[in-house]
């Protein structure tokens, strides 16, 4: 793992400090890098999205994307602490 220097606004810490505890993170670090996996799930699930809208409506390769993505969500959300058991 690299490290990495993170500079936040007053206000973003304290809300990073109110989930850590609410949420039972360990740590900042963990509940950051565990935010910051999130984000890019969620990006590249709107990049999906944004090519399954390209695909004409009555495609059947659409239907077949559309439940692609559910189970890569499912199966990307399994992946992320909370539901690990580890927090």
């Amino acid at each position: 793992m690299k490290i990495i220097s993170l500079k936040l606004e007053d206000k973003i810490l304290s809300e990073v400090d109110e989930r850590l505890i609410k949420n039972r993170y360990s740590t900042r670090t963990e509940l950051i890098r565990d935010a910051i996996r999130e984000k890019l799930l969620q990006l590249e699930q709107d990049e999906i999205l944004r090519d399954i809208a390209r695909l004409p409506p009555s495609s059947k390769t659409k239907e077949q994307a559309l439940e692609l993505l559910k189970k890569q969500g499912k199966k990307q959300g399994v992946n992320t602490m909370r539901d690990r058991g580890s927090i």
